[in-house]
């Protein structure tokens, strides 16, 4: 375990000596912003087990604290999310969630070469469970995953295990650079350490790096073409996978209020077969709210969970609106299958998640939250399963400490 930390400390502490170099900057701003949540969760299923159903009634204590440097040079993020969980029937599996997050831009970097843009990232996650599955009606949760080098199912990518006691550590450098207005040059490397308790599973330590480039065409002010092109080497304990993926998409806005974008792509894995992948999405906007409908199938190279190339389909429908001036709905279901290239490897799951959020006081917010997660599994990832959530939280919101220097 120490080596895990120590790549999250070494992390840490080159965040530290960048802020160091950087403070004395004029003008720079600091941001602290920090918040207290409080809930209680009805869990029909907390071992997520087909044999084992025991219900239990979960009181959370999640403390968040975000930190934010900017200056002329770099921007710094730090972050820290903490969960304490209490079981009323269970206590043997009281439980800790933590979360540390490092995000390091270079804006300095663009000024010296424009269109370059660097960003260091590593987060560091100890859990009793792995969260499958990301909840939530905020698309915006799924494009802060994704710029943690995350993937937006969540840190079990799209697989929920049973309850066991897991370390994982993302740590990421990715190098961009605009070579013109519509083409896009990108790298990155990213490590990922998987650990579970007593080899629960099987631990895992994966490299992964990626090349590739992406160009837009746009047709006409309602009508854009994407084409992209992506390598994908990934190396660690078991077989070393490279994928070749070419894609090609058309977005067109169909009116002010609805748009749209549909694609095919291919993807080659080396020494095995070519796979078709496609992508469609439709989105429409109200003056209240907001509707979403997306399909995507893709191949990706295993990770920390997902140790197998896989392909994954995926169907997502998101709904949001607002009820009146401190009150917001949001509505959320998909449909997932993760199936490996072999075939060994099927995973099926259903997730649909609804609730309510509504502010009480400037600083208070509350929310009702219901979740249903369904999943069927063939082979050694994940089981069978079925889950219902019911959850109701408040949350305190502290004054953002703000210092210009």
């Amino acid at each position: 375990m120490l080596k895990q930390y120590s790549l999250f400390l070494f992390g840490f502490f080159c965040a530290l000596i960048v802020f160091g170099l950087s403070v004395n900057e004029l003008p720079a701003t600091m941001i602290l912003d920090s918040s207290l949540s409080l809930s209680e969760t009805y869990n029909d299923n907390i071992f997520f087990s087909s044999t084992d159903e025991k219900l239990d009634l979960v009181t959370t204590l999640s403390p968040n604290i975000n930190f934010t440097f900017t200056s002329k040079s770099v921007t710094l993020g730090l972050g820290y999310h903490g969960a304490a969980q209490f079981y009323e029937k269970n206590s043997g599996e009281d439980g800790y969630f933590q979360n540390l997050s490092i995000d390091l831009d270079f804006p300095i970097l663009n000024r010296q070469i424009k269109g370059v843009y660097v960003r260091v990232t590593e987060v560091m996650t100890f859990s009793p469970e792995l969260p499958g599955f990301t909840f939530g009606g905020d698309a915006s949760g799924e494009e802060e995953l994704r710029r943690q080098n995350q993937t937006p199912e969540g840190i079990g990518q799209g697989v929920q295990l049973r309850r066991v006691d897991s370390f994982q550590n993302h740590a990421g450098i990715s190098l961009s650079y605009d070579w013109t207005k519509r083409l896009n040059i990108l790298t990155d490397y990213t490590n990922i350490v998987t650990r579970y308790e007593e080899n629960t599973f099987p631990d895992r330590e994966t490299h992964q790096t990626n090349l590739g480039g992406s160009y837009r065409y746009p047709i006409s002010l309602r009508k854009g073409l994407n084409s992209s092109y992506k390598a994908t080497l990934t190396t660690g304990e078991g077989k070393d996978q490279l994928i070749h993926g070419a894609k090609m998409d058309i977005d067109y806005k169909f009116t002010k209020v609805l748009s749209g974008a549909a694609g095919l792509g291919v993807s080659y894995l080396k020494g095995e077969s070519f796979y078709l992948t496609a992508l469609g999405s439709l989105s429409r906007y109200f003056r209240t709210g907001t509707f979403s409908l997306r399909y995507s199938s893709k191949v990706v190279s295993g990770l920390g969970v997902i140790q197998s190339v896989t392909r994954i389909q995926s169907l997502a429908a998101t709904g949001n609106k607002t009820l009146g001036e401190r009150v917001s709905s949001f509505l959320r279901g998909t449909y997932t299958e993760n199936r490996s290239v072999s075939g060994i490897e099927v995973n099926v799951s259903t997730t649909v998640s609804m609730g309510l959020t509504f502010r009480l006081l400037e600083w208070l917010k509350g929310s009702i939250n219901y979740g249903y997660l369904k999943q069927r599994a063939r082979g050694h990832i994940g089981g069978d399963g079925e889950r219902n959530t019911f959850s109701f939280a408040l949350t305190a919101i502290g004054s953002s400490w703000r210092i210009f220097h």
